[in-house]
């Protein structure tokens, strides 16, 4: 039995103690870097510096700290591939391949003459130790995440130049060792070019495929999904590694495959983002302080020198192509410096280059101790420019957003006391817009018959779980439980009282049992509530929707709430990243043109027009498996109500229950 002396003997070695050490130091250390107004990242990287063994020898950098500092920089390469939008990232790639080229070529070139004439390296070394300045970590992306300042074009240009300069700077690591050992001949280039295609192939095809089986089958909101994607990305950093390629390219870039199957909204991008940003990047940020000597530098003069020669040349040649980019796309300095900020910081590219380095001989022990100098420096200032200029763009874009065409959407889902569907709690969630402040109520009615104390907990047990769903995707919820003799009027009280107006209901199939709002309960209901209403069928999880195709009838334009339910449905198709397709006549081309405009730079349209008026039959074969269709209905009163719809609810009894579809119905209001 240990005895409490040999516990807290310096440097500790007690498990336990050391984890729950470094949980300390992650709870408090943001709270303090905020009152003394330092970036969270930055004290993180400072107390690693003091408690590591090159400070008060508190930790030893063993294989356990180094190995939650490797799962926490491929998780900020993960989070960063995933978080980007690709839209925009398809918009802005030649902008990207330019901001590539630049913070690649000019690192080289201007860090290979500093390293041989400055620091009398030869060219191997000098090259080698380039390709150090040229490659960077995204340290300070987490910060533009917590400030919602990643959809900026600079960001999303910043990041694409990360992909590329990092894979260029780690492929000329790969070639100055080979070279230095003598190997580089045709088999070499044959053998990369095979391995780098392989591993590409894997990422971008393989991947994605097997990502979108797997979403299909299982469905949201399980623990199933989260250790299947955690999976997926150290299996691409391994693949990556194999291939000879750094693992944090594989991180990056199954973030990347995966993009599209895991909307921002959702609960499992909630998951995600909060065990990296709590636990992993926090480790990583502690390790690479652990690195840092500052005694070498008041022992070894050449140190210093070369420290100051390499933290220069990196930060100069960083922030000269953040400025050349700025120049040639007119962006602003605040977006010149958020670029530099993330391109600035130095730290895993960078590490795993100079213990190669120090490893074969090409790079000393000066060369070593000014490294670990200059991934200080450049990870501090990365945080502060962040902090500076990501806080400036967060204010003026606030500043900046038009007024809302649309009242905040207040969302009611409907739930079934005999089954809870995720699939329609997915799809409040989903059409929910960012700035909305709104809750999503929830609510169910339990009619007066014998068993009424037990179907009282029953439903509040159901209100329980569907609230749990949404609280975990990061959403604000309200819950109402209702007693009375009729359903209908029970369900149209609660969307009353909570205001609401949109009103989600699940779809049952045939049937018209009294506990279904299908059938005769449909009827009865669209009759008393004139809201919105969107009746689901989700047979498939939503977010391995590619295209939401919605079928309208001739008139759905001229309904007073067609600005309304569109506007929802533009939402669900930012959060799912699908495809728009409309199926309507050619006269509401046009009045539809008008109001997607704003939308066109973040979302893509297709149209396709009638010329007669619409029949079931067209609607059937304008679908594939895996598209979310919209069909928009309407009450027998309203102006856009057509014969057909009259047999819509048979039809989708037929032949549309194993696929997911929506039924609109605009308000009468």
């Amino acid at each position: 039995m240990t005895n409490a002396s040999e516990l807290f003997n310096l440097p500790l070695q007690n498990h336990v103690l050391i984890f729950a050490l470094l949980l300390l130091i992650i709870f408090i250390v943001p709270y303090i870097s905020e009152k003394i107004r330092l970036p969270s990242l930055v004290g993180l990287i400072i107390v690693g510096t003091v408690v590591g063994e090159n400070g008060f020898n508190v930790l030893l950098r063993n294989s356990s700290i180094i190995l939650f500092g490797t799962i926490g920089v491929l998780y900020i390469m993960f989070l960063a591939g995933l978080e980007i939008d690709l839209h925009d990232f398809k918009k802005y790639k030649f902008k990207s391949l330019v901001f590539g080229l630049l913070t690649f070529s000019i690192p080289m070139i201007v860090g290979t003459y500093a390293n041989h004439y400055f620091l009398n390296l030869n060219w191997d070394s000098a090259i080698l130790l380039a390709s150090m300045y040229a490659s960077h970590t995204l340290l300070a992306y987490p910060l533009a995440s917590k400030l919602k300042i990643t959809k900026n074009e600079a960001i999303t240009v910043a990041l694409g130049g990360t992909m590329i300069t990092d894979t260029a700077a780690l492929m000329v690591l790969a070639v100055i060792v080979k070279s230095v050992s003598g190997e580089i001949n045709l088999n070499f280039w044959k053998d990369m070019a095979i391995s780098s295609g392989l591993f590409f192939a894997f990422v971008l095809i393989v991947v994605p495929k097997l990502a979108y089986w797997f979403f299909r089958r299982f469905e949201s909101g399980g623990s199933e999904q989260f250790l299947f994607v955690m999976a997926l990305v150290f299996i691409g950093g391994a693949t990556a590694e194999m291939a000879g390629i750094e693992p944090i390219i594989g991180a990056f870039f199954v973030g990347l495959a995966i993009n599209p199957l895991i909307p921002h909204s959702s609960i499992l991008m909630n998951r995600l983002e909060f065990v990296g940003n709590t636990l992993f990047i926090p480790f990583f940020l502690i390790s690479v302080g652990m690195l840092i000597d500052i005694t070498v530098f008041y022992n070894d003069f050449n140190a210093v020198k070369v420290a100051l020669v390499m933290t220069s040349v990196a930060m100069l040649t960083k922030y000269a192509a953040a400025f050349f980019t700025s120049k040639i796309f007119n962006y602003s300095s605040t977006q010149r410096n958020l670029i530099f900020s993330l391109s600035n910081a130095q730290a895993a590219a960078t590490l795993a280059a100079v213990l190669i380095g120090f490893r074969i001989g090409l790079l000393d022990k000066s060369i070593l101790n000014g490294t670990i100098l200059m991934i200080l420096v450049t990870c501090v200032v990365s945080s502060l420019v962040m902090e500076k200029y990501g806080r400036r763009l967060a204010r003026s874009e606030s500043s900046l957003l038009p007024d809302k065409n649309v009242k905040d959407e207040n969302v009611f889902v409907a739930l079934n006391r005999s089954q809870l569907s995720n699939g329609q709690l997915d799809l409040a969630i989903y059409i929910k817009e960012d700035r909305s402040t709104s809750p999503i109520y929830i609510g169910t009615v339990v009619d007066e018959e014998d068993n009424l104390e037990l179907n009282l907990k029953n439903a509040r047990d159901l209100l329980s779980k569907a609230s749990d769903h949404i609280i975990a995707s990061g959403g604000v919820v309200k819950s109402s439980t209702r007693i009375d003799i009729n359903v209908v009027n029970g369900l149209n009280n609660i969307v009353q009282e909570s205001e609401s107006t949109l009103v989600l209901l699940g779809w049952h199939g045939p049937g018209n049992t009294a506990d279904r709002l299908f059938g005769t309960k449909l009827d009865q209901f669209l009759r008393k509530c004139k809201k919105i209403i969107f009746v689901s069928n989700t047979v498939y999880n939503l977010n391995t929707t590619k295209r939401i195709c919605i079928i309208m009838p001739r008139f759905a334009a001229e309904e007073a709430s067609f600005k309304q339910w569109l506007f929802t449905i533009l939402n669900l198709a930012k959060s799912l990243g699908a495809t728009l397709v409309f199926h309507c006549a050619q006269e509401s081309v046009k009045k539809i043109e008008a109001k997607v405009e704003k939308w066109r730079g973040s979302l893509d349209f297709e149209f396709s027009t009638y010329d007669n008026n619409l029949n079931v039959v067209e609607i059937y074969q304008f679908i594939k498996a895996d598209d979310l269709l919209i069909l928009v209905n309407a009450r027998p009163e309203s102006i856009s109500h057509e014969f057909y719809m009259n047999r819509m609810t048979e039809f989708a009894n037929r032949h549309l229950l194993n696929r997911n579809f929506i039924f609109v119905y605009p308000s009468q209001l």
